[in-house]
């Protein structure tokens, strides 16, 4: 079921009203475990998938940055 068991949103709705610049992300668990239905059974992280998906977060979150950081000089 979406959202559950964290609400993502409520975060943004308490702390997105700040000046201090913020980035929220939430990641699909399927992303570092595999797909698995309700009667998967339950299997541990891939050390692989976590690996390949902190990579891809971090230039993300880098090229988010550099954007902000070209914006505020612009």
């Amino acid at each position: 079921m979406a959202n559950q068991p964290f609400w993502g949103g409520w975060n943004l709705w308490a702390h997105g009203h700040t000046r201090q610049p913020w980035l929220m992300i939430e990641l699909n668990r399927a992303l570092y475990i595999g797909y698995q239905q309700d009667d998967s059974p339950i299997v541990p992280p891939d050390p692989a998938r976590i690996a390949l998906l902190r990579e891809k977060v971090w230039a993300g979150i880098t090229a988010v940055t550099n954007y902000w950081l070209h914006q505020s000089r612009s």
